[in-house]
């Protein structure tokens, strides 16, 4: 889960940082974050 949440946030910052200025927005580490809430 760290490696995705990782790859995920890089992925954030080179291409779409200025789409979603806040990273907890960005769909991708959204939904890892959701999966994590399903998870615990």
């Amino acid at each position: 889960m760290r490696l995705l949440r990782s790859r995920a946030t890089s992925y954030w910052d080179c291409y779409y940082r200025a789409s979603y200025p806040k990273r907890s927005a960005y769909p991708g580490v959204a939904f890892l974050h959701q999966l994590e809430v399903w998870a615990s």
